[in-house]
C-alpha cells in the first residue's frame, strides 16, 4: 500500500475516532459475531438487536403499534414494497429524525425510497469495509466503481478520501476496452466494485479478443447489482488473476450476503446486522434448507423506519457450510424473474447459463417465458458461434413436454436505465399477476 493509500486509511479512522469511534465500533462488532457464529456471545448479540429493534417499532412507529403484543417475530407482518408505499408515514419512527435518503431504480417496478437514520448509515459503512476486506480491497486503496453515476456528485475532500474513480456502466458495457486500458495503465493497489453485468461485457470482451491482461496490483473484483453467475466469475478471476465475488445487497438495506474469496459458491450471510428467513411461496412459514423460498429480512439497525420482516422479492435457498453455519445456498433473483418448465416447476436461472455457457460465441443472453409453454432465447453472438439445434434440444428437454422455444438473435440486449441487464424475464407470470390485480381491483 503506498503513502497516500495509508494517508487516506488513517485520516479516515482518525476522523471516526474524533467523533466517538462509532464505526470502528461497529466494525469490531461484525467481526465478532460473524467469526463465531455459534458462540453465546454471537448469539447474544443477535438477539439482543433484533428484540430491541421490535420494541423500538412498537412503541415509535403506528403501524406496528397494533402489534405491541406480538411474543416472536413470526408473528409480526411480512411486509413488501406495496406496504412501504401506502403506510410510508406509519412505518416512520416518532423518536428519530432522517440521515439519508436511498433511492431504488425501480428496475422491476416503481421507484421508491428508504429512509435510514445516522446510527444505521454508520452501521452500513462498517458493513461495507468488513466485505470489502473479507474480498482483498483495503481501505485507502484506489477504489473503481463502475455504476449509474448521474447526479451522484462528491466534494474533493470526501473524493479524494474514499479515493472512488467512477466509471459509467453504460458506457463499459459499449466499450470494455475503455476500463480494460485503464486498468493496465494504472499501477496502483486497486479494487473494482461494479455491475455484474458490465463485469461479464469485459469478460467476454477479453475472450473474444483472445486477450491476455496484465493488470499490475488488482486486489479485488466485486459483483454487485444483479447475480455475477459462476461461469463468468470463474473466467474473469482466472483472466485478471484475482479472487473475484458476487455480493447480494438492496438500496433498501444494504450488504445481506457476498461470496467467499476461497471460490465457495456459497454465500456468507450478514447475520450481525440482519436476520435472514426463507419463507415459502405462497405461506408466511419457512421452507426446508435447501428448498427455494422468498428471502425475508428483518433490518436490525434501521430505527428511523423499520424493515421488520421485509420480503425482498428475491428467491434464495439455505445451506450449512462445514461449520454448520446457514449461508445462501443460492440466489435466483427476482419472483417475477423466474422462469417455470410446463408443469409449472421453477427452473433456476444458474441452469440457463450452466447451459449456454457450454457454447462458444454467446455474448449475451436473454431468456423470455412468453406463456405456459412458449419460451425464447435472444442471443447476441459472434462468428465462432454454431450450436443452434443443439441448445434448442437441451433447453425444450429442460422446459418439458409440449414446451416451444424460438432462438432470436440480436445486436445487443439493452440496458434498463438503471444500467441493468436483465438476462431472464417472465411476462407469462406479469400477465397473470397484472389480471388477478385487475380483478381484485373490479372487486371480483
Amino acid at each position: 500500500m503506498s503513502v497516500f493509500h495509508k494517508l487516506r486509511n488513517n485520516v479516515f479512522w482518525l476522523l471516526d475516532g474524533l467523533s466517538g469511534g462509532e464505526i470502528a465500533g461497529h466494525y469490531r462488532e461484525i467481526e465478532n459475531v460473524l467469526s463465531d457464529y455459534h458462540s453465546a456471545k454471537s448469539k447474544s448479540i443477535r438477539e439482543n438487536h433484533l428484540q430491541n429493534v421490535i420494541k423500538h417499532a412498537i412503541t415509535s412507529s403506528e403501524y406496528y403499534k397494533s402489534y405491541s403484543n406480538c411474543k416472536r417475530l413470526s408473528e409480526l407482518p411480512i411486509i413488501n414494497k406495496n406496504v412501504l408505499r401506502e403506510y410510508r408515514e406509519a412505518i416512520i419512527s416518532s423518536k428519530l429524525k432522517p440521515s439519508f435518503e436511498g433511492k431504488t431504480s425501480g428496475s422491476t417496478g416503481t421507484p421508491f425510497s428508504i429512509l435510514q437514520d445516522k446510527n444505521k448509515r454508520k452501521r452500513n459503512i462498517a458493513d461495507t469495509l468488513y466485505f470489502a476486506n473479507k474480498a482483498g480491497y483495503k481501505l485507502g486503496s484506489k477504489l473503481i466503481f463502475i455504476r449509474v453515476w448521474r447526479g451522484h456528485k462528491k466534494n474533493r475532500f470526501t473524493a479524494w478520501l474514499q479515493n472512488i474513480v467512477k466509471h459509467d456502466v453504460r458506457i463499459i458495457h459499449n466499450n470494455p476496452k475503455k476500463i480494460l486500458d485503464y486498468l493496465e495503465r494504472d499501477k496502483s493497489n486497486k479494487g473494482i466494485v461494479g455491475h455484474a453485468s458490465a463485469l461479464e461485457s469485459l469478460s467476454k470482451y477479453i475472450q473474444r479478443n483472445n486477450l491476455k491482461p496484465s493488470v499490475k496490483n488488482l486486489n479485488s473484483v466485486i459483483g454487485t447489482s444483479e447475480h455475477l453467475n459462476d461461469f463468468s466469475r470463474e473466467k474473469l478471476s482466472r483472466q485478471l488473476n484475482v479472487p473475484v465475488v458476487s455480493r447480494y445487497s438492496n438500496v433498501e438495506n444494504g450488504i445481506i450476503a457476498q461470496q467467499d474469496i476461497s471460490g465457495s459458491n456459497h454465500f456468507q450471510i450478514n447475520w450481525a446486522s440482519y436476520y435472514v428467513e426463507i419463507l415459502k411461496f405462497d405461506e408466511d412459514i419457512p421452507v426446508e434448507i435447501g428448498e427455494l423460498g422468498r428471502i425475508v429480512i428483518t433490518d436490525l439497525f434501521n430505527y428511523y423506519m423499520p424493515l421488520i420482516r421485509y420480503d425482498t422479492g428475491d428467491i434464495g435457498a439455505l445451506t450449512l457450510n462445514d461449520k454448520g453455519v446457514p449461508v445462501f445456498k443460492s440466489i435466483e433473483g427476482r419472483k417475477l424473474d423466474l422462469i417455470h418448465n410446463t408443469k409449472g416447476d421453477i427452473v433456476p436461472s444458474l441452469m440457463i447459463g450452466t447451459v449456454l455457457k457450454n457454447y462458444p460465441g454467446i455474448i449475451q443472453f436473454q431468456f423470455i417465458q412468453e406463456d405456459k409453454t412458449r419460451y425464447i432465447l435472444k442471443l447476441n453472438v459472434d462468428n465462432t458461434y454454431n450450436g443452434e439445434s443443439k441448445i434448442l434440444k437441451e433447453f425444450l428437454q429442460i422446459l418439458g413436454e409440449g414446451s416451444r422455444m424460438n432462438i432470436v438473435y440480436t445486436s445487443e440486449i439493452p440496458l434498463l436505465a438503471s444500467g441493468k441487464r436483465r438476462f431472464v424475464v417472465n411476462n407469462y407470470l406479469k400477465r397473470q399477476q397484472n389480471k388477478q390485480k385487475k380483478l381484485r381491483s373490479n372487486g371480483t
